[in-house]
């Protein structure tokens, strides 16, 4: 068989529809990694189990030599939505964020100010 792999996964995953930067996230790699995966005529076994376990598809069809549907493994389907607890943290981050700026501005008003005011000790 003479498979482009890549060109294969490529078209599933734009048949279902799947936002690639979506689907980097879920899978925790760089936007760019898909695109070199899918220039590529040969891809590793594990690399389509992983997509496929990421967006939910067998590629037993396309692949019956490397994937059989047994080997989707569960562990690599990550959580299609964040929980509200990474909402909750982002939120928490982002107000820590926020005051470390303000307060870094504050120092260097300080800091500017201490530097303009006269020098007592030099009347």
């Amino acid at each position: 068989m003479h498979n482009h792999y890549g060109k294969t996964v490529e078209y599933i995953i734009r048949r279902k529809g799947v936002n690639l930067s979506d689907l980097a996230k879920i899978m925790n790699i760089n936007r760019r990694t898909f695109y070199n995966w899918f220039n590529q005529a040969r891809l590793k076994k594990e690399i389509i189990i992983r997509i496929g376990a990421a967006i939910k598809y067998d590629f037993s069809a396309e692949f019956p030599h490397l994937v059989t549907p047994p080997e989707q493994p569960k562990s690599l389907i990550p959580k299609a939505q964040p929980s509200d607890d990474d909402h909750q943290n982002n939120n928490w981050k982002d107000k820590y964020i926020s005051l470390l700026e303000e307060y870094n501005q504050a120092l260097i008003d300080t800091l500017s100010y201490t530097e303009k005011k006269p020098n007592a000790n030099n009347d």
